[in-house]
Parts: structure tokens; C-alpha cells; sequence
């Protein structure tokens, strides 16, 4: 029997320019829901102070992610070390 241990890669994400950010277009709920989750709200939370539903939420988050090209939270959250300015 082989055991083969798994290999972990880093993965680099370089930050998002607000000009790339520009580019991509969010409807007003997924701003919202991107400026809560850069302040490590979970689902739950950022349904609670957005007054929508979990499940609501996971696709608003799916949907950031598609938009984004990343596969996970941690990857968005990554692309904004500075978090997000909003312009009005």
C-alpha cells in the first residue's frame, strides 16, 4: 500500500487595482455583500446587516468569486489588503 503526502503550493494573489475593480461589474447587492465579507463577516452576518437570507448571501458570494475568477473567500479577500473604497 503507497501513502503519497499531499503537497500544499502557496498560493500568490497579487492586489486588485480600483481600476480593475471598475472593470468588473457588481450590482449594488454584491458590493455590499463584498464590503461586509472584507470584514470577515460570515454568511450569517452579512445577512443579518444586510437583512437577506444565508442563502442569499452564498450567491451573491458565488458570484463575486465567478466574477473575480477565484475559488475561494480567502482569494477575495486577499486581492483587497487595503479593503475596498467605495465611491458614491
Amino acid at each position: 500500500m503507497e501513502i503519497h503526502a499531499a503537497i500544499r503550493v502557496p498560493i500568490e494573489i497579487e492586489p486588485i487595482t480600483s481600476s480593475a475593480v471598475s472593470r468588473i461589474k457588481l450590482t449594488p447587492r454584491e458590493q455590499q455583500t463584498l464590503i461586509e465579507l472584507l470584514k470577515s463577516s460570515s454568511n450569517k452576518e452579512i445577512g443579518s446587516v444586510l437583512n437577506l437570507s444565508e442563502r442569499t448571501i452564498k450567491f451573491h458570494v458565488s458570484s463575486l468569486l465567478r466574477k473575480f475568477g477565484l475559488r475561494s473567500r480567502i482569494e477575495l479577500v486577499m486581492l483587497f489588503p487595503n479593503g475596498l473604497k467605495v465611491e458614491p
